[in-house]
């Protein structure tokens, strides 16, 4: 996999530009103060550009909409992710104000915003039905609504009303671990649901590379302790040590799980989009109610643990805390109310379809009682018509009787024809035979099942026939191949090859079937 993969451009360009940063780290004679600056200010920027360029490139080809939803909200988190490292790139240390450390938290909180927002979409399931597009909205609302109520927590309250206390980034760090953890149990979480080589690499990678930040966030989160002593010395976070690739890896690997959606791999590897054989989903209710809980919960652990030391901040981030329960329970109510709107649906649907199945069943009775009742009445309708044939054939020429028997013969013509009609009601359809070629009629039949089958199945037909022409009915022949084939993909878990062939019977067969030529 890893081989197909760096025959991707955008992979390869990633790749070059890890090594680039890396060298400056190994090659003898670069200062350690370059160093410094360089891994605090610009090594994230050659990582992340081809993570962004990756997830635009080829979503004009992706035909799933909700798909090229997930391509455009991933790239615009990392642009996120981006713009919040720009600040440190472009001013300097004498320019340095408050305002820049509030666009840089607004910057990589959004990125993390976006990141939950793409994952939420699920793109590797189908979704049908107006309740799972209302519950992606309302999912995507709270989760917007949660990061706007971090951020204010986090970096409006302090920079607006203690600026002093935004020094302290070590709670901003706690809250960078948290989502951290929550994006790589997600994306784990749908690595065992996905259903192809594809979706299982890309989930797979992703979470690798939130883990690898999870790290990150936690060291560097430390490293404000280490006035307590008990750091080791080698996680202290300083730029310019090795501790800097954290920040740099995971944009690599972040192009791979990308670009791992569109590569070619090789041909034995199940590549083919099926639909998956269980859906584990998350209720929009759940996680709002999580959402809702979240915030007030990290506020009362924070000041019960000693982590926020000023309390005149109190107050304030108790409101904040308080109404992000309150929007994020609502939002939760409602979405439970859409998913009861839907079971009442759901209830009076199943009502529906049991009074149609009743129906249904009284309409099966009535024509079994009428194709009965007609084939009896036929019966004695022939014996009218049988007799009123002698009565006229014994009646003298001139009698005014053979007008009499030729009504009755006509009101018996006509009674036989509604008794026809009632056995037509009561008896099954019965197969439109006709007379097709064979071959033909499998290969329309092969177009219709290679979607069927994934890269490790291989589809031959085998036309040997001399003569193909037979009479049947097509769209029970097609129903019974595809009904086969599927049998055969399904007994073949590890792939193989599903065989369909014609021959022409011998003599001795010949006799026995008719002159048909076997499937």
């Amino acid at each position: 996999m890893v081989s197909a993969l760096f025959k991707d451009w955008t992979v390869r360009i990633s790749a070059l530009a890890w090594l680039a940063v890396l060298s400056l780290y190994v090659v003898p004679g670069v200062g350690q103060t370059f160093l410094e600056t360089f891994g605090e200010r610009y090594a994230q920027i050659p990582t992340l550009l081809p993570v962004i360029a990756a997830a635009w490139i080829g979503i004009s080809r992706v035909a799933d909409l909700n798909e090229r939803r997930f391509w455009v909200i991933l790239g615009v988190g990392f642009a996120c992710w981006f713009a919040g490292g720009l600040p440190l790139a472009l001013v300097s240390d004498e320019h340095w104000s408050l305002g820049f450390d509030v666009v840089s938290e607004v910057g990589y909180l959004l990125f993390y915003i976006f990141m939950i927002l793409a994952i939420e979409l699920r793109p590797h399931e189908q979704h049908t039905g107006s309740l799972n597009e209302k519950e992606r909205q309302l999912r995507a609302a709270g989760l917007t609504l949660l990061g706007f109520f971090l951020l204010s927590y986090f970096a409006l309250v302090p920079a607006g009303f203690r600026p002093d206390s935004l020094a302290s980034s070590l709670p901003a760090f706690v809250m960078y671990v948290l989502l951290d953890i929550v994006i790589a149990g997600r994306l784990l979480w749908m690595q065992r649901d996905a259903w192809s080589v594809r979706w299982t690499a890309l989930y797979a990678w992703l979470a690798a590379g939130a883990l690898i930040m999870t790290a990150g966030d936690i060291i560097e989160g430390l490293s404000w302790l280490d006035d307590t002593h008990w750091v080791p010395e080698f996680l202290i976070f300083r730029s310019g040590t090795w501790l800097d690739h954290l920040w740099t890896v995971p944009g690599l690997i972040f192009v791979f799980a990308i670009r791992a959606r569109h590569v070619q791999f090789p041909s034995e590897q199940r590549v083919i989009n099926e639909p998956p054989t269980s859906q584990r989903t998350t209720r929009a209710g759940h996680v709002l109610v999580i959402s809702a809980l979240s915030l007030p919960f990290l506020h009362y652990a924070f000041y019960a643990a000693g982590v926020f030391q000023d309390t005149a901040l109190r107050p304030l981030r108790e409101v904040v805390s308080v109404t992000s329960m309150v929007v994020l329970g609502g939002l939760a109510i409602s979405a439970y109310r859409a998913l009861e709107r839907q079971r009442d649906q759901m209830e009076a649907s199943e009502l529906g379809l049991l009074n149609e199945l009743a129906a249904a069943r009284k309409m099966d009775a009535v024509a079994r009682l009428a194709d009965s009742v007609a084939h009896d009445f036929n019966n004695l309708v022939q014996v009218v018509r049988g007799r009123a044939e002698i009565i006229g054939q014994q009646i003298e020429t001139g009698s005014p009787l053979h007008d009499d028997v030729r009504q009755i013969r006509a009101a018996a013509a006509r009674a036989a024809d509604l008794a026809s009609q009632l056995m037509t009601f009561g008896r099954k359809p019965v197969a439109q035979t006709t007379a097709v070629r064979l071959h033909d009629l499998l290969r329309r039949s092969e177009r219709l099942l290679k979607p069927l089958l994934d890269d490790r199945m291989r589809l031959q037909l085998q036309l040997h026939a001399a003569a193909d022409v037979v009479r049947l009915d097509p769209l029970q022949f097609e129903r019974i191949v595809l009904n086969l084939a599927t049998n055969a993909r399904d007994a073949m878990p590890e792939g193989g090859t599903i065989t369909i062939a014609t021959a022409t019977p011998d003599a001795g067969s010949r006799g026995q079937t008719g002159g048909a030529s076997p499937l």
